[in-house]
């Protein structure tokens, strides 16, 4: 699919989709011979997931790390089990009192 239909489906800007292309969290994007981006079918999930994770709090780097470029090898334990990590109080310098 194109980007503007990308866009339409997901709800994010397109300027957004190909922020995250850039930063390499989109891949597997192809372009056609007129130069149009197009994205794989799954690339809904992906942006739904990078999307997901930004508002539990994790960096775009710590995204990065954690989605695989195939989604079928994708385990979500690891996406939460890394939110935990970045938001415990010990890897944040957090004292409990």
């Amino acid at each position: 699919m194109r980007i503007g239909e990308l866009a339409r489906r997901s709800g994010l800007s397109t300027s957004r989709i190909r922020f995250y292309e850039a930063k390499g969290l989109l891949t597997a994007v192809s372009r056609k011979s007129n130069r149009y981006r197009e994205y794989p079918a799954d690339a809904l999930l992906v942006l739904s997931v990078i999307v997901g994770a930004q508002r539990t709090g994790l960096s775009l780097d710590e995204i990065r790390q954690i989605l695989p470029a195939d989604l079928s090898n994708w385990r979500r334990g690891e996406l939460m089990g890394a939110r935990c990590v970045a938001r415990s109080p010990i890897s944040n310098g957090w004292k409990s009192d």
